[in-house]
């Protein structure tokens, strides 16, 4: 009996040491788009240092197709070890909908497990410079006063610079006109030649343009107001804190069935990731933010829920239109 008690306290501890151990070999990392876009420039920053903190390689893997699906089925797939990791925001699929009526073709908060929260872009209006507007009041009064005489820019149907202007319209009963573009970056060259009025979208492709002049901030949505845009209110001090989950997080999913132990882990090497200046510092000179520092799992979770919420409310209500 002494035997099989030795024994399985053997089998006991070598099981407590191999979960201790994660990880025992380099760790894949899947980017559902392709290289050089906001979901990539993420990850390359935050994977740089995680494979410092972790002790092993983190090597960013590329899936781009069907708007992200192939990248998130990879992984969805993948054992539940923790080795196959992907990034990715929640909103997607929901936005996916729009497009595609009917449910998400992927339910983010089923299919995965939440391991990290990397960052969020927040969002920021901007307005030509020939509007002649100085702040968001000036802003709402003008489209008021000039009914059917402006148009708003996204990057495409579906989008979230789509959604929430289209949300902001309704809000404030504007009577204005949807100018969707394929991408972003010719629609706020458009902004800034006065071609169309406004745009929704994120710091990170506005910034250059408005630092030059060319383009004038409102409001971000964000928790906080930004490094680079100091003197811009939140739109929740501006009195409308019902947009604030309509932010784009990034977040390091798993396989929903990866065990707590690898969560744990990966959780705390990300926390670590979070504080180092160098990190920090880089999301900042692209206009993104770090998350809050030491959030835990469940925090994670519940984030992500209220994220999902919002978003699945606001395309709700504009398929309905």
């Amino acid at each position: 009996m002494r035997g099989v008690w030795c024994l399985a306290m053997l089998v006991a501890l070598t099981a407590t040491q191999a979960r201790a151990e994660f990880p025992e070999q380099p760790i894949k990392v899947i980017v559902p788009f392709a290289p050089g876009g906001f979901v990539d420039g993420f990850a390359r920053i935050f994977t740089d240092r995680l494979g410092a903190v972790l002790g092993k390689a983190v090597i960013v893997e590329n899936k781009p197709g069907a708007g992200g699906k192939i990248g998130d089925d990879m992984v969805a797939a993948a054992p539940p070890d923790g080795y196959t990791l992907l990034i990715d925001d929640v909103n997607r699929p929901i936005l996916a909908t729009l497009a595609n009526p009917g449910p998400p073709s992927d339910d983010i908060l089923k299919t995965f497990a939440f391991a990290g929260m990397l960052g969020y872009s927040p969002i920021v209006l901007t307005v030509a410079p020939a509007l002649d507007v100085k702040d968001f009041a000036g802003f709402i009064a003008k489209m008021r006063a000039e009914p059917g005489r402006h148009s708003f820019a996204s990057a495409g149907v579906g989008t979230p610079s789509h959604v929430i202007s289209a949300q902001l319209a309704r809000l404030f009963d504007l009577n204005v006109v949807h100018v969707p573009y394929r991408g972003g970056a010719n629609a706020l060259t458009d902004v800034a030649a006065g071609t169309v009025a406004w745009m929704v979208n994120t710091p990170n492709s506005s910034l250059a343009l408005t630092q030059a002049g060319q383009l004038v901030p409102l409001f971000v949505i964000a928790p906080q107001r930004l490094q680079p845009l100091p003197g811009v209110p939140t739109l929740t001090e501006l009195g409308y804190p019902q947009f604030e989950n309509e932010i784009s997080s990034m977040f390091l999913l798993a396989p929903a069935a990866t065990p707590k132990p690898v969560l744990k882990r990966l959780n705390a090497a990300t926390n670590q990731v979070q504080k180092d200046k160098d990190v920090v510092a880089r999301l900042a000179a692209l206009a993104l933010s770090a998350p809050p520092t030491d959030i835990s799992l469940a925090a994670i979770r519940a984030l992500a829920e209220k994220q999902v919420a919002a978003w699945t409310a606001a395309v709700q209500t504009e398929a309905t239109r």
